[in-house]
């Protein structure tokens, strides 16, 4: 039986053809608007037998051929039907958003789409460019160079905070780094002022965890004020500093920093809803959906960490409330699946990030507004359609 074999690159099935005209197959392979044909007939055949003429085994090939074309050109149409654009996809995501303005892009592989709605808080239209707080999305971050950290040696998860830190904590024997990354420290930071990350270590000595360390996940800014805090006592730089040199500039993240250099004023960052953003380890960074997008694909991708490191920092605890807690990151369950991410939320903003556990694919959302669960709905459904 004679048969020819379409490859698009949405992978078209195979399909027969050309029994009559003594084709054993073809390979015809469809690149954009390029078709490539390569015959081969069926030797010893009847088929064969009469096509060996020249004349005759002409006019079968160009029949052939063109046949062939109309397989072809319905199969680009069946493959871009197959493709559709997802933008009114994001638009209606952002539609459910109560915020006034928000943001939003959907990155598979190598392609991008973006949309935006609404207005930035000066009062212009917004765009998908535009920078914003993200926040806690600041802790993967960080959580990403203090693993770095330990595949260098320089760190172990299974160290204390005495270990690295020495006399900071009068309990500091009893919390891990791990513990630290995954927020089951026991630390609370409810009755904490605004304090700089040393200052707030001085605070901490003055307390005790309000729970046993390593018994269960509770979500705590201050655990990443004390990994910061590591992170410059292991470096002997400054945080922003060591997150730039290994996060911001290979990944050419160019759009992002910490908050101290892009909120001097007002319009070098229309979403806060303040000027000053809290600087440091627990969501001291501004950014965009494109370079947010650009780490989480990344760091899932294995561009960032080793393999085993990658291991260590998705096995997760029970975080409650449908999610788990991995180190710096949690696994969402979602309609469609599981998906890895962090949100990000300030008084007056938020933002979630969610991706495939490969990196592939990657749905950031971020708005004008507090609520971080609504970013989560609203990229919920960007993710799943």
């Amino acid at each position: 039986m004679s048969q020819l074999w379409i490859h698009g690159r949405q992978g078209v099935p195979w399909r027969r053809f050309g029994e009559e005209v003594g084709v054993h197959g073809v390979l015809l392979t469809i690149t954009g608007s390029d078709v490539v044909l390569v015959p081969r007939l069926a030797e010893g055949t009847p088929h064969e037998q009469r096509m060996r003429p020249p004349g005759q085994l002409r006019k079968l090939w160009i029949a052939f051929v063109l046949t062939a074309s109309l397989v072809a050109t319905g199969a680009c149409h069946r493959a871009a039907e197959s493709d559709p654009d997802p933008t009114p996809t994001l638009e209606r995501a952002l539609e459910l958003l109560s915020a006034p303005g928000a943001v939003a892009l959907l990155r598979m592989e190598d392609r991008i789409w973006r949309a935006a709605s609404g207005h930035t808080r000066s009062g212009r239209p917004a765009q998908p460019g535009d920078r914003f707080g993200i926040a806690s999305i600041t802790k993967t971050i960080v959580a990403t160079v203090v693993l770095q950290l330990v595949d260098e040696q320089l760190l172990s998860l299974d160290d204390s905070i005495e270990d690295v830190l020495p006399r900071a904590l009068p309990y500091g024997r009893r919390i891990t780094i791990r513990q630290l990354l995954n927020h089951s420290s026991g630390l609370d930071d409810g009755y904490l002022p605004e304090l700089s990350p040393r200052e707030t270590l001085d605070a901490l000595a003055q307390t005790s965890p309000v729970s046993r360390p390593g018994a269960a996940h509770s979500y705590a800014n201050v655990n990443y004020i004390v990994l910061g805090v590591i992170v410059q006592e292991v470096t002997g730089n400054p945080l922003d500093q060591v997150v730039r040199d290994r996060i911001f500039t290979p990944l050419h993240l160019d759009h992002t920093s910490f908050a101290t250099a892009t909120t001097q004023s007002f319009e070098a960052a229309p979403w806060l809803g303040y000027r000053d953003v809290p600087s440091g380890a627990a969501g001291g960074i501004v950014s965009t959906v494109d370079d947010v997008a650009t780490f989480f694909r990344a760091l899932l991708g294995g561009e960032l960490i080793e393999t085993d490191l990658m291991s260590e920092m998705t096995r997760t605890i029970d975080g409650g409330q449908g999610f788990r807690a991995g180190l710096g990151i949690f696994e969402e369950e979602l309609s469609c699946g599981t998906a890895w991410g962090h949100g990000g939320e300030f008084p007056t903003y938020s933002s979630m990030a969610i991706a495939s556990r490969d990196g592939s694919k990657v749905v950031v959302v971020a708005q004008s507004s507090g609520g971080w669960t609504a970013a989560l709905d609203a990229a919920e459904e960007i993710y799943c359609s």
